[in-house]
This record gives C-alpha cells, sequence and structure tokens, in this order.
C-alpha cells in the first residue's frame, strides 16, 4: 500500500515541496489547496486513471466538478481530475415531523408550500426558520437555498466556481437576497441570528426550537440521536413536485496522487480500492455519507434513509450546485460579512450584491 496523509493545508503544501512527498494525499479541493497545487505541478491528473477504473462512470460530472481544474489551476470546476473522494454532503431542509403535523400541515412537496407554510407556524407561535450566524458562514447555505429557488443552476455553478462572464446582479439573485430580507421582516427566523452561535442553534432545534432548519447532511447522525423519529429531511424542494432538484453540496476531501509518486499505479489501485463499491458500503455502516452508489445503501430507517435517499437523488439527477464561497478566495469572507449585513438590514438588497460583485471582478481581472 502506497504512503498516504491527511494533514493541515500549510504542512501539506510543505511536504508536497519536499524531496519524498506521500503517494496519496488528501488535499482540500479549495482554490487556496488543491487550486495551488495543481498550478504548482504538485498533483498528478487522474483522468486516464478514471478510464481505466471506471470512476467517470461512477462519479457523475456534478461530483467529479469539485476535483477538477486546468492545469494551470485558474479554472476550477473543469478540465482535467485531481482527486476523488469518499463522502458527500448537501444542504436541504430538516424539519420536526411533530410540529408540522400539530400545526395542520403536510411535508411541503413544493417551493410555494414551503413558504406558505411560514405564516402558518408563526401564527401558531412557532419559530419558522432556525438560524445561528455568528460565525457567518451558515446564512451562506440558507441563501444558496434560496436562490437555488429562483437562479438557473448552471449559473449558480458559473458564479461559484469563479467563471468568466458571469455575475452577482441578475434579477434572480435580487429576488433571492430580498426574500431572505423579507424573511426577517415578517419574523420568520428567530431572534438575533446573528449573535447565536451555531451550534447552540441546531442543538436548540433537537430541543424543540423552531421547525425548519436548513442545514447540512453533516447533522444527520446528531439530530437522529437527539429527536429519533421527530426529525425528517428534504431537499429544497422546486416549483413544481417533481422537478429536477438543485441543490448546495459537495465532497470531502478528495484524495490526491503527488506527481514525485514512485508508485502512482498503486496509488491509483490504493485509491480505487478506498472509493470502490464495498468500500462506500463500509461507509455507509459508519455513519458515513458515501458519495457514490448512495441510493444503493442499505440503511435504517427515518433521518438517515431521508439523507440517502435525498443525497442520491440530488447525484443521480445531477443537480449538486457548488458553495458560493468557493467563487474566490477572498469570498468566503466577503459573502459571510455581507449576509450579517443583509440579515440586520444595515445593507440592502442591491447593496449586498454590489459588494459581492466588486470582490468578483477584483477576482476576474487578477486572473485575467
Amino acid at each position: 500500500v502506497p504512503g498516504s496523509t491527511t494533514v493541515s493545508p500549510p504542512i501539506l503544501r510543505t511536504a508536497l515541496s519536499g524531496n519524498a512527498p506521500p503517494d496519496v494525499v488528501e488535499a482540500n479541493n479549495g482554490r487556496s489547496a488543491m487550486g495551488e497545487f495543481v498550478k504548482a505541478g504538485q498533483l498528478l491528473p487522474l483522468d486516464s486513471y478514471a478510464k481505466a477504473y471506471g470512476w467517470d462512470a461512477r462519479y457523475p460530472k456534478s461530483v467529479r466538478q469539485y476535483s477538477s481544474y486546468s492545469p494551470d489551476g485558474k479554472t476550477f470546476g473543469e478540465g482535467n481530475l485531481y482527486g476523488l473522494p469518499q463522502v458527500g454532503e448537501t444542504v436541504g431542509i430538516f424539519y420536526n415531523k411533530k410540529k408540522v403535523a400539530a400545526a395542520g400541515l403536510k411535508t411541503p412537496t413544493t417551493w410555494a408550500e414551503f413558504e406558505a407554510s411560514l405564516p402558518t407556524l408563526k401564527g401558531k407561535g412557532e419559530v419558522p426558520l432556525v438560524l445561528g450566524n455568528l460565525q457567518k458562514w451558515p446564512a451562506i447555505h440558507v441563501f444558496g437555498t434560496v436562490q437555488g429557488r429562483t437562479t438557473p443552476a448552471a449559473d449558480i455553478t458559473s458564479l461559484a466556481f469563479g467563471r468568466s462572464g458571469a455575475t452577482w446582479k441578475p434579477p434572480e439573485n435580487l429576488k433571492a437576497a430580498q426574500t431572505l430580507v423579507d424573511w426577517v421582516d415578517k419574523g420568520y427566523f428567530n431572534k438575533g441570528v446573528n449573535g447565536q452561535d451555531y451550534d447552540p442553534a441546531w442543538q436548540g432545534f433537537t430541543k424543540g426550537t423552531g421547525v425548519f432548519l436548513i442545514a447540512g447532511t453533516w447533522l444527520q447522525a446528531d439530530l437522529q440521536k437527539a429527536m429519533g423519529a421527530d426529525v425528517g429531511f428534504m431537499l429544497p424542494p422546486g416549483a413544481a413536485a417533481g422537478d429536477k432538484p438543485v441543490a448546495t453540496g459537495g465532497t470531502g476531501l478528495p484524495f490526491a496522487i503527488t506527481t514525485k509518486s514512485k508508485h502512482p499505479d498503486a496509488a491509483a489501485a490504493y485509491i480505487n480500492f478506498i472509493t470502490s463499491k464495498d468500500a462506500m458500503a463500509v461507509l455507509a455502516k459508519t455513519g458515513n455519507l458515501p458519495v457514490a452508489d448512495t441510493s444503493a445503501q442499505v440503511v435504517t430507517g427515518g433521518l438517515q434513509k431521508d439523507v440517502f435517499t435525498s443525497f442520491g437523488t440530488i447525484v443521480d439527477k445531477e443537480g449538486l450546485v457548488p458553495y458560493l464561497d468557493y467563487a474566490t478566495p477572498t469570498m468566503p469572507d466577503t459573502i459571510g460579512a455581507a449576509l450579517q449585513d443583509l440579515l440586520a438590514k444595515k445593507a440592502t438588497p442591491e447593496q449586498f450584491l454590489d459588494r459581492l460583485e466588486k470582490d468578483y471582478s477584483a477576482f476576474a481581472s487578477a486572473k485575467g
């Protein structure tokens, strides 16, 4: 078995620059990590192995894009394949089944039904939407979920991967930003979302605070342990029941092969072994969400089944769209701060988008 390692980005950067780097590494797929490693010629393109092992058939393009770069590292989301992940994740809507039923509602099957449920729940004295945004990034997932109901998936993908010609200023994005402001104005969120920690917020949800929690599948195990059969999960519904699903999501850290590896074929065989169908079954049994063959896994009922079915569906339907903070190296800070201002009514939807566009334009100009 070839050498492999999982380390922090600075340490990995040092390891890749040395004379004897590991054969296989887990490299964060963001621009500041994998993008820079590709640019420096430190990672081996895996396209020939993908064809030989059938990875390109088992891993759809919507998954492979998260580990794909042009050889110069400038273009994210397309080009050569530089890594293969084991696990996946997607953002959806957790909901308290008891509270939904007590309000005389059914699980929403369209976005209109979801939005219509919010004032009903508010009228029943419930907190419709739970959000803890002190760390700034949680609101990115909420905005991305709303954006996916108004903005074409292809446009979101272009924005999130920082592609030339993309813009934050179309009316669909303005509508998404305005929706968040409307939710604040109507009191659909818990009070003080910007001052609420992420963990206490979802933990409060498990104890009966709120009805809907827009969050990622990484919370599945904790929510299931705390709430049992009372919690469900669904992909964000579309305009009509049965519409192609669109949801923010991604993968775990992909496994990559270093260019200085003396055993690239063995390294590829190792990656194939840890991402095989058998490996996916083991991941499922140990509480992880396998990125491939998800729908084929035998899992317990309840929330785990909801999550596995949802992720399998979003992957099979090629509906995953990237996290918005992938867009530029500075976008995580920019959009996080901008969303806090939007939710606090310190910025209008127009000012919010202007701020994102300024960051995006500066990156595009520097990239050339």
